[in-house]
């Protein structure tokens, strides 16, 4: 992430911060929130300088506030400078990152409960960085739903200790586990994002997910429950790849073998079956003909 694109992150964040009644504007969940995500992009002492030049921005964007006149004018302000901060944004940043942008700024808002000048503020985000109208609203119903709450749609994922679905659309994946894992899909942008609403202790790629935080899956992720087998994204990548109702396809391979011109023999009758969206491996030596699978 470029300091330039970062910058103007800290400065959106700012102004999208809830500011309490007593001016400690965005030292709530939203700034441990920032914190977190600051503090996995970047050494500690760089997150501590990120998290102080956002402590700035706030105090400058939120020094005056309430229903007066130089309040509303203050507001407004801050919108022009929502907008040239996004269209910033949207010239360095594709379409795929601009997602991860929303979703945080979504979680940003959510952990102190929704002002209607923050739902203004990020649905002119979303406007501004072309993101659809359906899909900024499962993105805004995916991080504001709590656990009584479940969708039956196909763009949600729901892995349970349950051992079958309970619900007719939405995806299912088994695993032994309290509460539930919820995955969302964005397939414009095959962007995959996770939350854990329970408290068993779950490692995302060896590190423990906070309760209703959000996490952006990438290549190779793992799930680990307290007990039981993990979860690989592939895993996850093969319950969206599955229709409903659709036969899977199945590939095979059945006595394959190869002779190097030499006369060695580097496959001798490979056996291979799998389903689609799995993930399948091929580990050998160096020269011992894996190029050739």
């Amino acid at each position: 992430m470029s300091e330039k694109i970062l910058k103007a992150l800290l400065q959106l964040f700012a102004i999208i911060a809830k500011a309490d009644p007593g001016g400690q504007a965005g030292r709530l969940g939203g700034r441990a929130i920032l914190e977190r995500f600051l503090r996995q992009q970047f050494t500690a002492e760089q997150a501590s300088g990120h998290l102080a030049t956002f402590d700035a921005h706030v105090a400058a964007f939120h020094s005056t506030g309430g229903e007066s006149r130089q309040g509303r004018k203050r507001t407004s302000l801050n919108s022009v400078k929502v907008l040239k901060i996004c269209m910033q944004v949207n010239e360095e940043l594709n379409q795929r990152q601009k997602f991860v942008v929303l979703v945080h700024l979504l979680e940003f808002i959510h952990a102190g409960g929704v002002a209607e000048q923050e739902d203004e503020f990020v649905s002119t985000v979303a406007e501004t960085f072309n993101i659809g109208h359906a899909e900024f609203q499962r993105c805004q119903a995916f991080v504001d739903q709590n656990a009584a709450t479940r969708e039956d749609v196909a763009h949600l994922l729901y892995i349970d200790a349950a051992p079958a679905p309970a619900l007719t659309n939405a995806r299912h994946l088994h695993a032994h586990l309290d509460g539930e894992l919820r995955v969302l899909h964005l397939p414009t942008v095959n962007l995959y994002v996770m939350r854990y609403l329970g408290d068993d202790r779950v490692l995302l790629n060896g590190q423990p997910m906070g309760k209703e935080h959000h996490y952006v899956l990438s290549n190779g992720s793992s799930v680990r429950p307290p007990n039981g087998q993990p979860i690989y994204y592939s895993d996850i990548l093969g319950s969206f790849m599955q229709g409903h109702g659709k036969e899977p396809i199945v590939f095979k391979a059945e006595g394959i073998t190869y002779a190097f011109p030499n006369g060695r023999v580097g496959l001798h009758d490979l056996e291979l079956a799998e389903t689609s969206g799995k993930l399948v491996g091929i580990m050998a030596a160096a020269a011992a003909a894996k190029a050739h699978c």
